[in-house]
């Protein structure tokens, strides 16, 4: 079978599973077998499955989502239809949705991503709105760096989903880029393209440091995994986002979000410079306009007064 088939008594006790059930969560036969339905839920789900089986004793079917805990312990999203058989053993179905879940949970991340950058035209404050989205979403923390006019990168914002690292986050904004170091986003904005750092070691984070205060704040982030996103608009490099990850190792799966947050600030991005650029044509033209009248002024008063006398004058 495709599915998972999990077979318990009515303590809840695994006396069955077959082989999709085992890749499924990661253990063997003989791990599960013994262990029980409350092994591996959430804790905060164990009332909900005492009003399950009180339903399926009464003979309904159940069909409902829950997390079951892998052996990594990493939480699984899967549906589970379950009954209780007439010999009493307790029977679930059990199909992993995790990846149906993960589309869902991206494209409304997504919906709420294009949803701010399209309430201003201040790149700083959308960029810091991305960042501050992501951390809530997607990363412990993001970095978010700008090419300036003259092609040099500057740290528009650091921002970490941990409110104590907030000093953290102000020193490494504040800390100019050393473009003769490497750094995060080095390689994703030489080459253009998405940097997967899937595992962060300390040797490489001490080889990020610039000074051995630099050296702290870093370690201080903990950053253990990094995906560098380059945003790009018309084929030109605008800036680089990176996403960190200090609860868990980012993969190629994760790679799709990040490139699908970059396209978009990268685009808020370079619409809100095109809008910087005709206020500031606007203000040159209105200025230029202020000289000319300026300028224009006295001949014209000139003028004015002597075809004044002109008109006084005996024809």
């Amino acid at each position: 079978a495709a599915d998972g088939i999990f077979v318990a008594d009515l303590s809840a006790r695994y006396t069955d599973v077959n082989g999709a059930g085992c890749r499924m969560l990661g253990y063997s036969r003989e791990e599960i077998v013994g262990k029980t339905i409350l092994d591996l839920i959430p804790p905060e789900d164990v009332e909900r499955l005492s009003r399950h089986k009180a339903r399926m004793l009464a003979g309904d079917a159940e069909v409902g989502e829950w997390s079951l805990r892998r052996k990594d312990g990493i939480y699984l999203h899967v549906e589970v239809s379950a009954r209780i058989l007439p010999d009493g053993r307790w029977q679930g179905f059990v199909r992993d949705i995790s990846e149906r879940r993960r589309r869902e949970t991206e494209q409304c991340f997504l919906a709420e991503v294009s949803a701010v950058l399209a309430s201003s035209l201040d790149y700083q404050d959308t960029l810091t709105s991305i960042a501050e989205l992501a951390v809530r979403n997607f990363a412990d923390a993001c970095v978010v760096d700008v090419v300036e006019a003259g092609g040099e990168l500057r740290r528009l914002r650091v921002v970490s989903r941990d409110p104590s690292k907030a000093w953290a986050c102000e020193l490494l904004t504040r800390l100019p880029i050393d473009r003769k170091r490497q750094h995060l986003t080095a390689s994703a904005s030489q080459t253009g393209r998405t940097v997967l750092m899937s595992c962060i070691s300390p040797e490489m984070v001490a080889s990020f440091a610039q000074s051995e205060e630099h050296l702290r704040t870093l370690r201080a982030m903990d950053p253990r995994s990094a995906i560098a996103v380059p945003l790009l608009a018309h084929g030109k490099l605008l800036g680089v986002i990176v996403f960190l990850s200090s609860s868990r190792l980012y993969g190629p799966q994760d790679i799709h979000l990040a490139e699908e947050i970059a396209v978009r600030a990268a685009l808020s991005l370079d619409n809100a410079r095109l809008y910087l650029a005709i206020q500031r044509a606007v203000q040159a033209r209105d200025d230029v306009l202020g000289i000319v009248v300026h300028d224009l002024r006295n001949p014209l008063g000139v003028i004015h007064m002597q075809a004044g006398l002109l008109r006084r004058l005996p024809g």
